[in-house]
């Protein structure tokens, strides 16, 4: 099993995102977002392995890019700001993902794809490696100014990173991934990849976990009353 690295994050995702204009470019749509509502916060004190899915993302239109949004935030962090105006929703855009989802795609292309049992293994092969390092060079130059937005901070008697933007996140754990040669799967209901710590899990999270189980009861006639019996009489995996 992979070490486990630490990487502290604090982001927000939108899940009233709206989209605004939009035009495509060479079969890249790219279009501006605002914000609706406070957003939801989250957080995490290890790399995740999502970045893959922004990785493999479809740019030609506007809808995965906006799931990605509400499920995860904003890559650069434009919804984070201040508003201009008060009153005024934060607005963003899609301008820079292109360059990002090609460079994540390139690191990506260190690993196998899915295997009969659903798991995807770093790949062997020194050139599909090569690409992948050359891509998280350019990302994080140590001749210029490394990788943005990334800071060191104390815990414990050590040093940990923080990442100030998703974007720095994502980039941060790719090179934890990669570095650690890490296997991952997709999870069985939001299909994220993720880490994989035991070749029977299935999900990425214990809220994945229990929302396919409510959604898998409910659709079989389930009450929410009764789902919730079930859980307290140990059930909680249907």
């Amino acid at each position: 099993m992979a070490t486990r690295d630490t990487l502290i994050f604090r982001g927000r995702r939108w899940p009233g995102v709206q989209p605004l204009k939009g035009v495509t470019i060479e079969r890249f749509y790219q279009f501006a977002f605002r914000a609706s509502g406070g957003g939801q916060q989250w957080d995490t004190d290890q790399p995740m392995a999502f970045w893959r899915n922004f990785a493999a993302m479809d740019l030609t239109h506007g809808g995965e890019a906006l799931d990605f949004i509400k499920r995860h935030g904003d890559p650069f962090g434009y919804l984070d700001l201040e508003p201009a105006r008060p009153n005024q929703p934060p607005a963003g855009t899609n301008a820079e993902w292109p360059a990002l989802k090609a460079a994540l795609r390139e690191i990506a292309q260190a690993w196998d794809p899915l295997d009969p049992n659903e798991i995807s293994f770093i790949s062997n092969d020194r050139d599909r490696l090569e690409v992948a390092q050359r891509a998280l060079y350019e990302l994080a130059r140590p001749d210029k100014e490394g990788l943005q937005d990334v800071e060191w901070i104390a815990q414990g008697r050590g040093l940990v990173p923080r990442a100030r933007t998703l974007r720095a996140f994502m980039i941060a754990s790719a090179a934890s991934a990669l570095r650690r040669g890490i296997a991952m799967k997709k999870c069985a209901y939001c299909d994220d990849f993720f880490e994989l710590k035991r070749t029977d899990a299935i999900y990425c999270s214990g809220s994945c976990q229990a929302a396919d189980y409510k959604q898998r009861a409910m659709a079989q006639g389930a009450t929410v009353l009764e789902i919730a019996s079930r859980k307290k009489k140990g059930r909680p995996h249907g």
